[in-house]
């Protein structure tokens, strides 16, 4: 197991996402939670049966909803990121590619795009973690709306 002595940005940025990442999926997991008719404790009336089945679309209506909204935040984030990225590689570029200097030694892009990474290590650490947080938010309430696809056909039998 490797071990670091130096914290570096990226840890703090990716321990900050992780611990509103636990907090997006326990709020959402209690929300869907509150939802549910069956907790194993006892039988339902046929009145809640017919309330839950009544209130199942509007649920799954509102976790479409959310996974919309994630969605585009994710969508978002990774934009914001990309045209970052591209501005600080275009300024990177030209200043260590000058035009009047032969092709043959040109820095590549890879070196390049390394050049970008280490010299904005915070932000670029800032821009992933939460390209990350959004996708995991995402992907969470994915996931949610598929549980919640196989609660309709608890309801049903």
């Amino acid at each position: 197991m490797e071990r670091r002595i130096v914290k570096s940005s990226v840890d703090s940025h990716y321990d900050e996402s992780e611990q509103e990442l636990i907090k997006f999926v326990t709020e959402k997991l209690k929300l869907m939670e509150d939802q549910l008719l069956f907790k194993g404790d006892r039988c339902p009336s046929l009145y809640e049966l017919n309330l839950a089945l009544a209130s199942y679309e509007q649920v799954l209506l509102s976790l479409t909803a959310m996974y919309q909204t994630a969605r585009w935040k994710a969508m978002k984030t990774k934009d914001a990121f990309e045209e970052w990225f591209a501005l600080k590689f275009i300024t990177i570029r030209d200043e260590v590619n000058p035009k009047n200097s032969p092709a043959s030694k040109y820095y590549s892009s890879k070196e390049i795009e390394y050049m970008v990474i280490a010299n904005n290590k915070e932000e670029y650490s800032k821009f992933r973690s939460a390209m990350a947080l959004a996708d995991h938010e995402k992907s969470t309430i994915s996931r949610m709306i598929e549980g919640w696809k196989g609660y309709q056909f608890i309801l049903q039998q």
